[in-house]
């Protein structure tokens, strides 16, 4: 079929005999004319369908049963024998000022940086946890602080709730004036022989005392 335009409102339609007439001649052809613009149909298309949560069954098996192993360990405390005291040394380099130093949770009061020995023993024993140190000063210097950093060492001969070894001092040093450095160390652990009983408590109930040098049986009866 071929188109042409004779005119704006006429066209010329010219075609070929049809393939297959249906055994009859073809005497008449019907041709409808669209005034409108051709426009491509849209369909849109909608799935749906019904979910069903997903069941799953998880089957667990274990062997007979272990039983609980708990380890008991004690620490010494509760009045050892004498035994070796802590020492630890404080190193300070300042030329003026005060510190503090804090010493199981408790401060001391404004200690100078030039205090002596003497007064280093009265602000740690001022402490509530101090009831007896020892303090040297070692060295050409004999002050608590000075130009060559001073060498003090306290031994904590009696401390409460500590046996042997004791937490380190800590220093306060933003009040000093000059180079403001202060150090511990801990030069000698302290060392307490365990003595004493103790009590083991298991789901509300408590043993009798305990020596703490129990052989097995003994500590197998208690339990």
């Amino acid at each position: 079929m071929t188109l042409d335009v004779v005119h704006s409102d006429t066209l010329r339609v010219a075609w070929n005999p049809p393939l297959r007439d249906g055994g009859s001649l073809v005497d008449k052809y019907l041709v409808e004319w669209f005034t409108s613009e051709f426009r491509e149909e849209e369909q849109s298309v909608t799935v749906t369908n019904t979910l069903e949560e997903e069941v799953q069954i998880i089957t667990t098996s274990a062997s007979d049963a272990l039983p609980e192993i708990q380890v008991v360990r004690t620490l010494g405390g509760g009045g050892g024998s004498a035994g070796v005291s802590e020492q630890q040394t404080i190193n300070c380099d300042a030329d003026g000022g005060y510190l503090r130093i804090v010493f199981d949770g408790e401060m001391t009061e404004v200690i100078p940086f030039d205090a002596s020995a003497e007064e280093l023993v009265t602000a740690f024993e001022d402490l509530s946890v101090v009831t007896e140190v020892a303090v040297n000063i070692i060295g050409t210097q004999s002050t608590l602080c000075g130009p060559d950093k001073s060498n003090v060492r306290v031994t904590f001969k009696d401390v409460a709730n500590w046996y042997g070894d004791v937490p380190q001092m800590q220093t306060l040093t933003s009040t000093l004036e000059g180079t403001r450095f202060a150090e511990v160390t801990t030069t000698r652990p302290g060392n307490r022989d365990l003595r004493g009983e103790f009590v083991l408590s298991f789901n509300g109930d408590e043993t009798e005392p305990i020596p703490d040098d129990a052989s097995g049986s003994l500590f197998q009866s208690e339990l």
